[in-house]
């Protein structure tokens, strides 16, 4: 044992305290959140209305009619509201943006209809002679319910999250089912002043004018390379849904060469989608999958904060309002392959060509290799639907029967098993059509081909991701499919780009 002179006790005191204190903080600073980030991260719900109805036909689908759904004659006898907690997000700019998974957004997009069945599974049977059918659907399916705790409350020992706005979904994606993007963005714009028989009491539109606490940033792929420690912040499926769960791990790497997913060890299940991925008090990635059941040690996945780069640069560029403390040359230290890292994100103004200060709020832009004529650049758009439609049904049929693909997508028969007896997703170009054949290379290679957007209808702008270094074309179509105005244009080495002016006759 060592000896420690009375004399010398204060000093060396003085010294192991010096010394506990350096250890507390390496360990704080990477496993440690402040309240202030925290607060920043909220539980996103859907409102959804659950319906009991008599005397649908066997065909029916369902529709709204006057901001109600359409039952025809069909007689409704139960109703239910329900505000549906669906995932997490991450708010990241004080008057609201908020981070979050295309799968959590679009969670109750499609409505569910089916029979309501009783014991031994038999349908129940209404006094029309008809089976009963439930309806369940998404009240506002372009809005979500932001439930928060302030920071206040947390300082004050409260954690528990409450109903406080309505958030807007600005955009979200469809990619998640190839798993090399999941991302939405979400904008508070309503307070909730009040929740009434589950429903929320709505006030007067807030635009900017909130201050809310907000994650800060840092680049994903900067992190210490001895202090690994990562916590994921989120609200499970599991536990107390008013109270957010925050689990603490190591940073493993990325998911492969093309990718650059965040592996990492923090325990995260359903209801984390959208949840926060913190290094250092700081947002680096948004969590989107959990492995737990493919592995003897958990991991999860999280994208990139890089990932809604796109996303930052059309919310800044369409509505000229402050994004988020994003730092595009974070991109650049991705040490994945994927293609995203070239591309820069430019901003175009159509105007009118005789007044260049009336906006032109309709139509298309379409940017395509400079080689590419208008048809091949619609064209490329069209076939990539036919393809992701592909993928998605190839997807179902690895888990389910023909038969029952058949049954949920009412997709041909025909289709469905030419699919099936497939090996691969790259042999999928051979049973398709002669006009989409063409293109189905540079969507399998994730090739710049052609891309497209609407105009903004409110303010005459749109963003589309383009090359960086490249030349292109760039085309207008309004709205009856008619081109307007093309260009050729130079990208430079930028990440944003523009604004340019289109100038449409």
């Amino acid at each position: 044992m060592m000896r420690i002179h009375r004399k010398t006790l204060p000093a060396t005191l003085a010294f192991l305290l010096t010394l506990c204190l350096a250890h507390s903080q390496t360990d704080i600073s990477g496993d440690w959140v402040s309240t202030k980030t925290l607060s920043s991260v909220v539980k996103l719900h859907s409102l959804l209305m659950y319906c009991v109805v008599d005397g649908l036909p066997d065909d029916y689908s369902f529709r709204m009619k006057g901001g109600e759904p359409d039952f025809g004659n069909a007689r409704i006898v139960e109703q239910q509201v329900t505000m549906a907690g669906v995932g997490t997000g991450v708010v990241v700019t004080e008057d609201g943006l908020i981070m979050s998974n295309a799968h959590v957004t679009r969670a109750y997009l499609d409505p569910e209809i089916a029979v309501v069945t009783g014991a031994g599974g038999a349908p129940k049977i209404g006094s029309s002679g008809k089976p009963l059918k439930s309806v369940l659907y998404n009240m506002f399916p372009y809005y979500m319910f932001v439930g928060l705790t302030t920071q206040e409350e947390f300082d004050a020992g409260d954690d528990v999250q409450k109903p406080r706005y309505a958030a807007m979904i600005l955009d979200d994606d469809e990619d998640y089912g190839r798993r090399s993007r999941d991302r939405a963005l979400l904008k508070v714009v309503y307070p909730i002043l009040e929740m009434k028989n589950n429903l929320p009491v709505i006030g007067d539109y807030v635009g900017n004018n909130v201050k809310l606490s907000f994650s800060e940033m840092a680049n994903p792929f900067k992190t210490s390379l001895l202090d690994k420690k990562v916590r994921a912040i989120g609200f499970p499926g599991s536990g107390d849904p008013k109270r957010s769960s925050r689990t603490a791990g190591e940073l493993l790497g990325y998911e492969g060469d093309k990718y650059s997913v965040l592996l990492h060890t923090s325990w995260i299940s359903n209801g984390n989608s959208g949840g926060g991925l913190f290094y250092k008090d700081k947002l680096i990635g948004i969590n989107t999958w959990d492995n737990r059941n493919t592995s003897s040690r958990p991991v999860g996945e999280a994208q990139p904060i890089t990932y809604w780069a796109e996303m930052f640069a059309k919310y800044e560029g369409i509505f000229n309002m402050r994004g988020p403390a994003f730092d595009y040359a974070w991109i650049n230290d991705d040490p994945g392959t994927d293609p995203y890292k070239g591309d820069a994100y430019a901003a175009f103004r159509l105007v009118t060509a005789s007044n260049r200060d009336v906006p032109v709020t309709t139509g298309k832009v379409y940017i395509a290799k400079a080689d590419v004529s208008t048809v091949d650049a619609q064209n490329y758009i069209l076939a990539c639907g036919e393809f992701d439609y592909g993928y998605r049904l190839l997807r179902l049929l690895q888990n389910h029967s023909v038969e029952e693909v058949q049954a949920y997508t009412g997709c041909e028969l025909d289709l469905l098993e030419a699919l099936a007896k497939l090996g691969k997703l790259e042999d999928m170009k051979e049973i398709l059509t002669n006009q989409a054949k063409p293109y189905f290379d540079a969507w399998l290679n994730d090739a710049f081909y052609s891309r497209v957007a609407s105009v903004d209808k409110d303010v005459g702008k749109v963003v589309v991701p383009i090359p960086r270094n490249s030349k292109i074309s760039v085309y207008y179509v309004d709205e009856n499919g008619v081109t307007k105005a093309a260009y050729d244009l130079t990208v430079g080495s930028d990440f944003v780009a523009g604004t340019y002016t289109m100038a449409i006759k």
